[in-house]
């Protein structure tokens, strides 16, 4: 039918991919089976013209519209439908999931806001009312963990929702991609549930949460005897070892983070040290002891 359409209108195109760059003043139709478009010169359609291949074919809009359309549809399919890869650069992207909790959500609203934060070439795919992916290349700046919980701030504190990220890994385009992105969505929904406080997520954060919960009872008990006592006895103690094994026994920045004073801070460090016998400057005392953390944060 388009070749026909080509004979009628003089100065119309085909294009076998969606018109991202195609000269504009054109109205865009796509065929019925989906693997073609023409692009038809404004000036030579008539109004009635335009409503009846608008109902034939439907209306497309502005180029730049449709292939942002065209594009997320097939990451979608590519991701959860055994699509073909959806792009020919084969540059690296990362997926960023995110998940939202609320009673006023609205979908119209909340894609604009998130997008502001990332390049302008970035796509959204949502996969619900309240949980997608944001797919980024690494060719620009490359948001990190203070970003996102700066973004998480924000958008909580304008649309009165609890926001969760998920940072995947820089991933190739190729067959092992969706297989890899869906396991980041498991590990994604175990941080959610064993991990209620946190809402920036990473495999690193999850993967010691995860480790603990699945950890045998006879290792557990023993755990428990020998280190959590201590977090039973002094509350405190449990964040202020877990704060400053996570910033690498950093005594300056973890004092900064717990709004003490740096003295303060070696005091409890010294007194956990008596009262366990393990020093967190040994690697593997420091293993145990994350490891420790968690396990009485997940009881």
């Amino acid at each position: 039918m388009f070749k026909q359409l080509l004979s009628l209108y003089p100065g119309a195109v085909l294009a076998s991919n969606p018109p991202d760059q195609l000269t504009a003043g054109y109205n865009w139709f796509l065929s019925p089976d989906q693997d073609e478009w023409i692009g038809i010169p404004q000036k030579n359609l008539s109004e009635k013209e335009l409503d009846l291949l608008n109902a034939l074919f439907g209306s497309f809009g502005q180029p730049a519209a449709i292939y942002r359309g065209y594009q997320e549809q097939s990451w979608h399919d590519f991701l959860f439908a055994a699509g073909k890869p959806p792009a020919s650069d084969h540059a690296p992207r990362r997926m960023i999931q995110f998940q939202f909790k609320g009673e006023s959500l609205n979908k119209n609203e909340m894609e604009p806001a998130l997008k502001g934060f990332f390049a302008d070439d970035c796509i959204v795919i949502w996969l619900g009312d309240r949980s997608g992916l944001v797919i980024e290349d690494n060719k620009g700046y490359i948001m990190g963990e203070d970003d996102f919980h700066s973004l998480a701030n924000t958008l909580e504190s304008d649309f009165y929702i609890k926001t969760y990220f998920y940072l995947g890994k820089f991933l190739p385009i190729n067959e092992e991609m969706s297989r890899r992105v869906q396991y980041e969505a498991e590990f994604f929904q175990t941080g959610i549930k064993l991990l209620t406080k946190e809402r920036i997520y990473t495999f690193e954060k999850v993967f010691p949460a995860l480790l603990s919960a699945s950890m045998p009872e006879n290792l557990r008990r023993h755990l428990t005897q020998q280190i959590l006592p201590i977090f039973q006895e002094e509350p405190e103690m449990l964040h202020t070892i877990k704060v400053f094994l996570e910033n690498n026994l950093n005594a300056s920045l973890t004092a900064k983070k717990l709004y003490i004073h740096r003295n303060t801070l070696q005091y409890r460090i010294d007194k956990f040290t008596d009262k366990t016998g393990i020093s967190l400057k040994d690697f593997n005392g420091a293993i145990t002891v994350y490891i420790a953390c968690y396990l009485y944060e997940l009881s």
